[in-house]
């Protein structure tokens, strides 16, 4: 039964970021996807940089869904909401002041 392996990569664009998570996905990509997801074959589908919370959710409900093993691979940075101080993936458009909005 083939894999499904989702390579999420995400960070804010512009001066207050501060890694290029984005860079990791070539590397990654390289790997076989039989290595990625322990399975003989697997889908591997790449989110470079996401807008939106959302469409991220989109992806990881639908790989979850398919039969089969899912490996998720995050890299990023964490951001803390200021109200809550808990911990969110910034996506592309995330700043401070919008974590609990815009970030996953």
């Amino acid at each position: 039964m083939p894999g499904t392996v989702l390579l999420l990569a995400a960070s804010p664009l512009g001066r207050g970021r501060l890694v290029d998570a984005a860079s990791v996905l070539p590397v990654l990509a390289a790997v076989p996807p039989s290595v990625l997801s322990g399975a003989d074959t697997a889908n591997v589908v790449e989110l470079a940089d996401p807008l939106e919370p959302q469409a991220v959710l989109t992806r990881l409900r639908a790989a979850a869904a398919a039969p089969g093993p899912l490996t998720v691979y995050v890299a990023g940075e964490l951001r803390l909401d200021r109200r809550q101080r808990l911990p969110h993936l910034a996506l592309a458009r995330t700043t401070p002041a919008t974590v609990r909005y815009t970030a996953l």
